[in-house]
């Protein structure tokens, strides 16, 4: 009879661990359900005290001349790299650099002058759709007389001693 409950107890002992882990506190089919996730609610925080940031040090007059120089400087870049026949991703590069210079130009000078830059950057869209064509199919005229009319109107017309007086402020 020993070998007998011998079998008996493995089983046995066996179901009763099994019945064990699934019987819990809960029944079986809410121990098994998926739950839904529960939405975190932001909060929504005001801000009590708004802070008064003080006045900028920098004059319009300061931010229109480092605006025309990185202008010029970006556009000497392109007539070199026009002349040198360099990649076309850096010629890209270079005059999506000054069409964004020229944009910033135009934020901080008179109205009366938005019109000039707005002509700058017609030819710096017409020297863009020059480089988006096959090199083959390229007016290389064309982009360096755009070019150089942009800089002579730039250096003539859109100078800071024109546009702002001859003193700093």
């Amino acid at each position: 009879m020993h070998k007998r409950h011998q079998r008996l107890l493995v089983p046995i002992s066996c179901l009763l661990v099994v019945s064990l882990v699934f019987c819990g506190c809960e029944p079986l089919r809410k121990k098994f359900t998926r739950k839904k996730k529960e939405l975190k609610k932001e909060e929504f925080i005001p801000v009590l005290d708004p802070i008064d940031y003080p006045p900028s040090l920098i004059s319009a007059r300061e931010k229109y001349e480092y605006h025309y120089s990185m202008w010029q400087v970006w556009n000497k870049d392109l007539r070199q790299h026009l002349s040198e026949n360099a990649m076309d991703k850096r010629k890209k590069y270079i005059l999506s650099q000054i069409i964004q210079q020229l944009q910033d130009m135009k934020r901080w000078i008179p109205q009366e002058y938005a019109a000039k830059v707005d002509q700058m950057l017609a030819d710096g869209e017409v020297v863009s759709k020059e480089l988006d064509k096959p090199e083959v199919m390229r007016n290389q005229q064309l982009m360096e007389s755009r070019l150089r009319r942009m800089e002579s109107l730039g250096r003539n017309e859109l100078n800071s001693a024109l546009i702002f007086g001859e003193e700093k402020e």
